[in-house]
């Protein structure tokens, strides 16, 4: 926020003897003389006033400091230091603020002590971008008075204000409004900007317990360790095989690895490291011949030059990437991370080694079935949607609930929601097929009771329960029945005309139950 002075301050005011310039190292900067033009409406057009605020587009709104001073302790630590910074003088300062006119103006209206303007007519746009700038000069009325009108209408915008600007006690109170009305729907969630999954995580558990939680629990981030740069450290060096030829291109990483290669194998695999080796030999009077091989000036082989080249990759990175170039892939495997692998597939797209993609698809198919869920946030944050997809379709046989990884810190929360909207929707279809197939089975009469309480539940709703909560866990794992001896002597008539029509709706459901999983995996991943 930058500070300036204006003119026509009233005597005896508070702020009455700042000066008409402020001084910036050597420079002095001249007071701008708010014309009647760019003033604000009644009652922020006063005279009277000793304090301008000077919206983002250049409107003044006189106001009185002693009621900025109590509602802003932001401002009012910023009134302090200019009224230090400036000499004496009869000039009322004028502070910038970085907020348009609109929401400086409601900001203002719900401050003073006037009537509060209507807000139920106010766009949700406009009330989100006011309670930011409330929340960031720290304004607790106007806090109050938006967070009240917003949870009437969308307490998941609230909930994820108050995450931005880490507002701890907004973002329970949302919460709490959410396992009130039981809502949380993520479909209807526009903006996630500035929300780590770790956050959603949190929330989807508070509102699962609703809100029964210890003291401790707290949405905003929590410690562990740093996975902001996305790759585990490296498990797996390559070196060439012992039986490989003399090396003839250094690959340097962008953390200072180095590793010897050939460019006959780099140039076959790869058309845009061929490009920057062609393009370093070229400097030195050397040239790439046939098969990648460096040739002097008049076509003879050179005995073993080395050219090196620069990568934007890390080590670890580039270190497996050699390794599958190399077919070497076994010695990988188990070796490194889904978030290292990922960014070793995204190199491999990046360098046109479409050779590779094959045997890393593979790798990637055998780590993601062990870390589902770790391999997705990797792939998906790299953008890498065929990899993201597959993951999630593995993630189905998860209970997602349950499932937290440090990593979730470092991810959007828009990654995490598109997950549990594909899981969703696997449950969703899953959830209709068995429900269709259970009304079509016969419900008979139960039991006679004998002695008193002692009914038998109906067989076949345990079944269906088990199957359900299956769906309700983790939606990949519904296991379609074998196909039972019954359902073959059904298909022969082999049952009494009073059996075959029980058999022939119980061979149905066997069969719906056995379509469920193909269902859920026609399911599309939102990308």
């Amino acid at each position: 926020m930058a500070l300036v002075s204006a003119d026509e301050s009233p005597k005896g005011s508070p702020l009455d003897c700042f000066s008409t310039q402020l001084t910036c190292g050597d420079r002095v900067i001249p007071s701008p003389i708010p014309d009647d033009t760019s003033l604000a409406p009644h009652p922020f057009n006063k005279a009277t006033a000793d304090l301008v605020l000077r919206s983002r587009n250049g409107l003044n709104f006189r106001v009185r400091s002693q009621i900025i001073i109590e509602a802003s302790p932001i401002l009012d630590t910023k009134l302090s230091d200019l009224q230090r910074s400036i000499q004496c003088g009869g000039s009322a300062p004028i502070l910038d603020i970085v907020a348009d006119s609109s929401t400086l103006e409601l900001l203002l209206r719900l401050c003073y002590p006037i009537v509060n303007p209507p807000l139920n007519d106010l766009s949700l746009d406009r009330l989100e971008t006011t309670l930011r700038a409330a929340f960031e000069y720290e304004m607790e009325l106007p806090v109050q008075v938006l967070v009240e009108e917003l949870l009437r209408r969308d307490a998941m915008l609230v909930w994820c204000v108050a995450c931005r600007n880490d507002q701890e006690d907004v973002a329970r109170r949302a919460a709490k409004h959410m396992v009130a009305l039981a809502s949380l729907d993520l479909k209807s969630c526009d903006d996630l900007t500035g929300i780590s999954a770790g956050r959603l995580y949190r929330l989807r558990k508070f509102v699962r317990l609703r809100g029964a939680v210890d003291e401790s629990f707290r949405f905003g981030r929590l410690s562990g360790p740093d996975t902001t740069n996305g790759l585990a450290p490296p498990t797996y060096t390559f070196v060439l095989p012992e039986s490989a030829s003399p090396p003839d291109v250094i690959l340097q990483s962008s953390d200072g690895c180095a590793y010897n290669a050939h460019q006959d194998v780099l140039c076959t695999i790869s058309t845009v490291l061929c490009s920057q080796i062609s393009a370093e030999l070229c400097t030195s009077g050397r040239q790439v011949g046939k098969k990648g091989r460096q040739v002097g000036k008049k076509g003879h082989r050179c005995k073993h030059p080395t050219v090196q080249i620069q990568l934007e990759d890390a080590g670890a990175v580039l270190s497996v990437l050699l390794a599958f170039c190399y077919r070497l892939e076994s010695d990988v495997l188990g070796r490194i991370s889904p978030s290292t692998l990922a960014a070793v597939i995204a190199a491999a797209n990046k360098y046109d080694m479409h050779r590779l993609l094959p045997d890393l698809r593979a790798c990637w198919s055998s780590i993601s079935r062990h870390e589902p869920l770790r391999s997705y946030f990797a792939a998906a944050k790299l953008g890498l949607s065929e990899s993201a997809a597959q993951s999630a379709r593995d993630a189905l046989k998860v209970k997602l609930d349950e499932c937290y990884l440090p990593e979730m810190e470092d991810t959007s929360a828009e990654i995490y929601r598109r997950l549990l909207t594909y899981y969703e929707s696997c449950q969703a279809v899953a959830r209709t097929l068995l429900a269709a197939s259970t009304r079509q089975v016969p419900q008979p009469e139960p039991p006679q009771r004998h002695p008193i309480h002692s009914l038998r539940p109906y067989w076949l709703e345990e079944i269906v329960k088990v199957h359900s909560d299956t769906i309700n866990d983790c939606p990949g794992c519904l296991e379609p029945p074998a196909i039972s001896p019954y359902e073959t002597a059904t298909a022969k008539d082999l049952w009494c005309p009073l059996c075959q029509s029980f058999a022939e709706k119980l061979a149905g459901f066997s069969r719906t139950l056995r379509e469920a999983p193909r269902r859920v995996s026609e399911v599309s991943f939102p990308y």
